[in-house]
């Protein structure tokens, strides 16, 4: 939101000689390492401490409006352009992947200074924005308060052990790429050898709605991964958006999920805790998930 006008480069050896002066050295400095690969982009969303808002320390949704070495120019979504915005460091711990904040059951605030005409359904519009946008990944926050994995429970006989995709598998798909954050119920339709067709569950019109994925893509997940990642998912036409469950679900229809194994360089580690098998059931399937690689970037 906020009008950002970059910094033209300084030429500091130029400056230094002009004036006769030195540098202090970087060792001066108790924070200095080594610069950090920044990797946030303009536009991404997250999850800040509205400083603004003092000892309440509200969180509210942001983009990223400038990067600069390794700090941030925030514009708080929801506030006019004529407001100043946040400067923060990559690795500062008031900012936040989006979800962090339901993961730790807090409430979004609305951030102080916010437009008037906003606050009538301010929740509304973040989602409208959070929809519109790509959240950055929470590979990028560096401290060590991110979100906690969750697992839901499954019994064994609810999770295939197939070396590949198998027609009925079930699984979590975004199935259209330009509503990125709308993940479905669905399920395997067709195997080939480095592609596989799913289909919505519960679309009466799924023919229409068929579509080809690359099986290594971003696009599939594993049953379980929204719950892991406190993102809503979207069930089966006529079910409940708050009280679905995979296990019932399966149970339900005679169907099996796929393994979390198929699914390589996920943004978790692992959505599936077998729950007949104990520590080593849980431990098995870690050691898969090492061998594919499923928590890669």
């Amino acid at each position: 939101m906020c009008d950002v006008a970059r910094v033209a480069w300084f030429p500091w050896k130029g400056y230094l000689n002009r004036v006769r002066g030195r540098s202090a050295p970087a060792t001066y400095f108790s924070r200095w390492t080594a610069p950090q690969s920044n990797d946030f982009q303009v536009g991404m969303l997250l999850e800040v401490v509205d400083q603004a808002s003092g000892s309440e320390r509200r969180v509210v949704l942001a983009r990223v409006a400038d990067v600069i070495s390794v700090r941030l120019l925030l514009s708080l979504v929801g506030c006019p352009d004529t407001h100043p915005g946040q400067v923060v460091d990559i690795d500062s711990p008031d900012i936040h992947p989006i979800g962090w904040s339901r993961s730790q059951g807090r409430e979004m605030g609305i951030p102080v200074g916010a437009c008037e005409e906003l606050l009538s359904d301010f929740a509304k519009f973040r989602n409208e924005e959070e929809d519109k946008a790509d959240w950055a990944p929470p590979s990028l926050f560096s401290y060590a308060g991110q979100i906690k994995p969750r697992f839901i429970e499954l019994p064994r006989n609810l999770v295939s052990n197939s070396d590949d995709f198998l027609p009925g598998q079930r699984l979590e798909v975004v199935m259209d790429d330009k509503s990125p954050k709308r993940v479905r119920v669905a399920r395997v339709d067709q195997v080939f050898p480095d592609e596989v067709t799913v289909l919505w569950d519960g679309d009466p019109h799924e023919q229409r709605h068929l579509k080809k994925f690359r099986k290594d893509s971003r696009l599939l997940h594993p049953v379980g991964f929204c719950y892991s990642m406190n993102h809503r998912l979207l069930p089966p036409r006529g079910m409940p958006v708050d009280s679905f469950n995979w296990a019932e679900y399966l149970r339900s229809i005679g169907a099996k999920a796929a393994p979390p194994y198929l699914f390589k360089k996920r943004v978790c580690s692992l959505c599936i805790r077998l729950s007949d098998l104990g520590a080593f059931g849980l431990g098995f399937l870690e050691l898969l998930s090492n061998r594919d690689e499923i928590g890669g970037g």
